[in-house]
């Protein structure tokens, strides 16, 4: 029987006033409002893409109901943006 392994990934955290520009496919989590935010090209984009198993046409704009969500999400939008996780 195969051995499951744990990896704990800790990400950058802090208030989103002090959001610093992140490195292309950086996570960061504002702390105060509760929203991840992904370093794209210079610029940091709010990851705010909710993936539907269904179809791609299911997405919408809603915010992650727990963090496990939304690490799901980080991962979807890198990989609309071109960056594979």
């Amino acid at each position: 029987m195969p051995t499951t392994v744990y990896r704990q990934l800790l990400l950058r955290r802090d208030l989103i006033a002090n959001i610093p520009v992140l490195s292309e496919g950086e996570p960061f989590y504002a702390t105060d409002t509760k929203e991840l935010y992904v370093g794209t090209s210079g610029v940091n984009m709010k990851v705010d893409i909710h993936y539907s198993a269904a179809a791609p046409s299911n997405w919408t704009a809603t915010p992650p109901s727990n963090l496990m969500q939304a690490m799901d999400r980080v991962a979807v939008a890198l990989v609309a943006l071109g960056v594979h996780p």
